[in-house]
């Protein structure tokens, strides 16, 4: 069963008082987190809205007006209960929960990524490998043993 739009093929206006691109901004922002470098090792980091904060809360309820207005072709009942799981004060018996997968020190696999391809680079270019993670370690300011951990994860996160 296909939802088709009261308004027809031609574009409606967004939400009045909201703009969709804040609203897309904060939807991002619920799934990947902000991204900013870290001043000692220089490297990427993501830092993740808190749960149960303001903050938080506006982009749940970003998700559910992009949901509201982009599933048009969805079931409404699929719609319904997409949009009753996200809210965390509903009534709605099943809940979505953001959680992290692990705790403690995970590896932040953008940071990573930017390290292996440095590396894959030089090697490619011609350098040496071990010439080639020294000169990771002096761009990004790891050790020797972190570099290959992180030459290690790039592989097999590749294989996988």
């Amino acid at each position: 069963m296909s939802y088709h739009s009261p308004y027809g093929p031609y574009p409606r206006p967004y939400y009045k008082g909201h703009r969709r691109k804040q609203d897309e901004r904060l939807a991002r922002e619920l799934f990947y987190g902000t991204s900013a470098i870290s001043k000692e090792p220089g490297r990427l980091r993501s830092h993740y809205l808190i749960p149960g904060s303001p903050h938080e809360c506006r982009a749940f309820e970003a998700l559910q007006r992009l949901m509201l207005f982009s599933c048009r072709d969805l079931s409404p009942a699929i719609l319904g209960g997409l949009l009753g799981s996200l809210n965390p004060g509903g009534n709605f018996e099943r809940r979505l929960v953001f959680k992290f997968r692990r705790k403690g020190k995970r590896p932040n696999f953008a940071a990573d990524l930017d390290v292996a391809l440095l590396v894959e680079g030089l090697i490619c270019r011609g350098w040496k490998k071990e010439g080639a993670v020294q000169q990771a370690m002096a761009m990004f300011g790891l050790s020797r043993k972190a570099v290959f951990a992180v030459i290690k994860r790039q592989k097999t996160a590749s294989v996988a």
